[in-house]
């Protein structure tokens, strides 16, 4: 079942035909599970329609008129349709809403002043005398970024 599932997700990770019917060829010669749900060559045959005598044809034209005549009537009363679309088109608009004045909100503040702590100067020499770990001495590697700020300190036990 898992295998399956993993098929299926790199069948619509990649739709490109070859892949896809390389990757279903593959799977289907190996899952058994997969292998009961095809069906066999009777079954198949059953399900191929031959050709229609002509007065099926108008039969099927009414029907098929018919039920065109009521689906647009169905469209023309349903109004907004499905609700539970309707809720997803109001969640996706309020969600696009909070994104644009969260957007909006971080660029005005781009343009403002850093505040104080931002603009402390960091001190010309920095100085380590001794550094313990664990209650033993420990080496220390000391690393400033080229154009950085910022001191790094690593200490590790002395072995």
């Amino acid at each position: 079942m898992l295998r399956c599932k993993t098929v299926e997700f790199l069948f619509d990770a990649l739709p490109i035909g070859v892949w896809r019917a390389f990757l279903t060829r593959r799977h289907i010669d190996a899952c058994p599970a997969c292998q009961k749900k095809i069906l066999s060559l009777e079954e198949a045959r059953s399900l191929l329609v031959g050709p229609m005598d002509p007065d099926e044809w108008t039969g099927l034209k009414l029907r098929l008129r018919s039920r065109t005549a009521n689906d647009a009537a169905d469209q023309a009363t349903a109004g907004y349709g499905n609700p539970a679309k309707l809720w997803r088109w109001a969640s996706s608009a309020a969600m696009l809403l909070v994104l644009a004045v969260a957007g909006f909100w971080l660029l005005r503040q781009a343009g403002k002043e850093a505040p104080v702590a931002d603009r402390i100067r960091s001190p010309e020499r920095f100085e380590l005398d001794y550094i313990r770990v664990g209650g033993q001495p420990a080496g220390a590697y000391i690393y400033q970024p080229q154009g950085a700020d910022i001191i790094i300190v690593w200490a590790e036990k002395a072995p």
